[in-house]
């Protein structure tokens, strides 16, 4: 899975980035899904991305 934040009036599709992805990727790196946020991933203050509250708040229950 792969999170893609986009600017609000942006229009951006799950194939158009998955072939973005296939052309510029491993095979083995493509992400089956794509979700898409207007609101920015969760850092913390040294400017990482906190992973653990990337999964809790993509994964599917």
């Amino acid at each position: 899975m792969a999170v893609v934040v986009v600017r609000p009036g942006d229009v951006v599709s799950q194939e158009t980035v998955i072939e973005h992805c296939r052309k510029n990727l491993a095979k083995y790196k493509v992400p089956r899904e794509v979700v898409f946020s207007e609101t920015p991933l969760p850092r913390h203050a040294a400017g990482k991305l906190l992973k653990r509250e990337l999964k809790k708040q993509y994964a599917r229950t």
